[in-house]
């Protein structure tokens, strides 16, 4: 759950929610889908865990997280996804021609994430409560090309080149070997975006890449 909103912040999502017939502890475990789509017993884990720096959403046990995700799908707002709800994706990507991504990859058949439904509900939520625009935001995104080469996203140059840091770490020598500005792309298969930044960048010979779009690892080989 995100911290240190303001107040007005917080009364601006409690009326939000509530003309959506959510709760706070809907925002908390919806929040968490945002970031990645996720099996159902590691939310619950999760949610639970996160759950205790936040004293409004006390109690909330691991029982509370399971309920409110039971509640989710019963909205419609949360599935677990199945062969049909990738082919509905798959779909949705496929109608939407010249776009690059999603970064990152599609949802795993068995993991929890929004429906449409879902995803826009959240996009608005961003918009109206939070005040999230393109120019705003820090949005980010890595895509593995083959096991030497991978391409780095960003809604601008800066958050673009954060995700060296990590690659850098885990890899050591990269060498950047091309950089522009792009047209539309997502970051997730719900989140479309109407620009940013590519860079590419490549490995130093015998610092393969090892890697899976499931688990999103990155790892020397």
């Amino acid at each position: 759950m995100r911290t240190l909103l303001a107040p007005e912040t917080m009364d601006k999502m409690r009326r939000f929610l509530g003309s959506q017939s959510l709760t706070i502890r809907d925002f908390h475990i919806l929040d968490d889908i945002c970031s990645a789509a996720m099996p159902r017993q590691f939310l619950v884990e999760r949610g639970a865990r996160l759950a205790r720096d936040f004293p409004e959403l006390q109690p909330f046990s691991e029982h509370d997280a399971a309920t409110t995700i039971d509640s989710l799908t019963q909205k419609g707002i949360v599935e677990e996804v199945n062969s049909s709800a990738l082919a509905r994706i798959e779909q949705v990507l496929a109608e939407d021609k010249d776009v690059v991504g999603p970064t990152e990859g599609l949802p795993c058949i068995g993991t929890l994430d929004f429906t449409p439904l879902g995803a826009e509900c959240w996009l608005r939520m961003e918009r109206e409560v939070f005040d999230w625009t393109e120019d705003n935001s820090c949005v980010g995104g890595m895509m593995f090309v083959d096991m030497r080469h991978i391409q780095l996203f960003g809604t601008d140059w800066p958050t673009a080149t954060d995700n060296l840091f990590s690659v850098c770490s885990t890899l050591g020598w990269i060498r950047i070997t091309g950089g522009e500005a792009i047209g539309p792309w997502r970051e997730r298969w719900w989140r479309r975006l109407s620009h940013g930044w590519r860079i590419d960048v490549e490995t130093v010979p015998g610092k393969e890449i090892q890697t899976s779009r499931k688990s999103r690892g990155l790892q020397e080989k």
